[in-house]
């Protein structure tokens, strides 16, 4: 076998070896990807159980808010001490002023 045929043969085996070098990374960049892809199936998957759960804990909330909105009537505020006021007065907010508060007394 002459020089030049293994200095052939050489760059042949240096260039079979950078293909398989760049098949091994892309193949684990392959696997990377497959496997961040069913981590995030997975995590979606639980996030959208939590958010029914916390959908379900909200409308009981809700429906809690309704039952003591209805209770609360003016003969009880009177048993808790509450009066009714003689004067009322609002209170808004100037959005042209420069963040000055006034008062309303209608």
């Amino acid at each position: 076998m002459t020089h030049e045929q293994e200095q052939k043969n050489i760059r042949q085996r240096h260039i079979l070896m950078a293909a398989f070098a760049v098949f091994i990374i892309v193949l684990g960049f392959y696997v990377y990807l497959v496997n961040q892809t069913v981590h995030n199936v997975v995590a979606r998957r639980a996030l959208e159980r939590e958010m029914a759960l916390l959908s379900s804990d909200i409308a009981a909330l809700e429906e809690e808010h309704g039952i003591l909105k209805r209770s609360v009537t003016k003969e009880y505020a009177y048993t808790l001490g509450f009066e009714e006021i003689a004067h009322v007065s609002y209170v808004t907010h100037d959005t042209l002023a420069v963040r000055d508060v006034v008062f309303d007394t209608r």
